[in-house]
């Protein structure tokens, strides 16, 4: 078996970069613009909107 090593060039980070916000639109469902949505739904599915939607 082979063992490669890939050295890996450090990035200076952007001054306004946030991972946090970065990762949940990099991970989300879809991609492209974003928008402003107004959802309405039953009440029994308030626990599951809210875990979905931090």
């Amino acid at each position: 078996m082979k063992v490669y090593t890939i050295k890996r060039e450090e990035m200076d980070k952007p001054d306004q970069f946030d991972l946090a916000v970065y990762a949940k639109k990099i991970f989300g469902m879809f991609g492209g613009q974003e928008e402003t949505v107004k959802r309405q739904f039953s009440n029994s599915l308030v626990g599951v909107i809210i875990d979905r939607s931090c």
